[in-house]
């Protein structure tokens, strides 16, 4: 469970996609920028909290939403290593392992690698369906009043390709927003109507 207040927070990045996660890599909460660029993960595994490593290895075109699928793969591993080492005793982590080592074979062999380097920073590439490939850079920030919970922020390379591909997802976002507040309105209105006549 997020702490109160982070939700607030990410809502106030506007131009910054972000998400939490907690040790296991579901995504628990997002701003409306980050569940966008996350878009992909949440439909195509129809759950409103997906798993970004089990998306990761066990569906089939997970290369089509992270172009550097190796490295993506190779970071989820090392990220449920440490969870598996600071929780050994968590069935969620345990589960997940033993459900992605019997159904992946490029899990199988990078768990037993043993790597358990996770990267706190970098750069991500992510292909939208929408606004096509993006390059951002990532921190990981651990959210210290939640114990395994961190937020991974997002930011693109002012005047890049990839930031006006955000403000196009962001424009994007607000169309649809406007698109189903209207639709909601036209709803309530006869209703309303009705309620008015005397």
């Amino acid at each position: 469970m997020m702490p109160a207040g982070v939700q607030a927070l990410m809502d106030a990045m506007v131009t910054a996609p972000a998400i939490v996660i907690n040790g296991h890599l579901d995504i628990i909460g997002a701003n409306a920028l980050g569940r966008a660029v996350y878009g992909p993960l949440y439909t195509r595994t129809g759950s409103t909290t997906p798993n970004i490593a089990r998306f990761t290895f066990l569906d089939p075109r997970a290369d089509e939403v992270f172009p550097d699928w190796r490295r993506s793969a190779d970071d989820a591993v090392a990220l449920l290593r440490v969870e598996a080492a600071r929780s050994p005793d968590s069935t969620a982590v345990t589960g997940l392992i033993g459900e992605l080592a019997t159904r992946s074979d490029e899990f199988r062999v990078r768990w037993a690698a043993q790597q358990v380097k996770a990267h706190r920073r970098g750069v991500k590439r992510f292909i939208h369906p929408d606004v096509g490939e993006l390059t951002l850079r990532f921190e990981v920030l651990d959210l210290t009043s939640a114990a395994g919970l961190a937020m991974i922020g997002y930011t693109a390379e002012p005047g890049s390709t990839s930031e006006q591909s955000l403000q196009l997802l962001s424009s994007l976002i607000v169309t649809e927003q406007n698109r189903h507040i209207g639709s909601e309105t036209d709803q309530r209105r006869p209703a309303d109507q009705k309620a008015d006549t005397p």
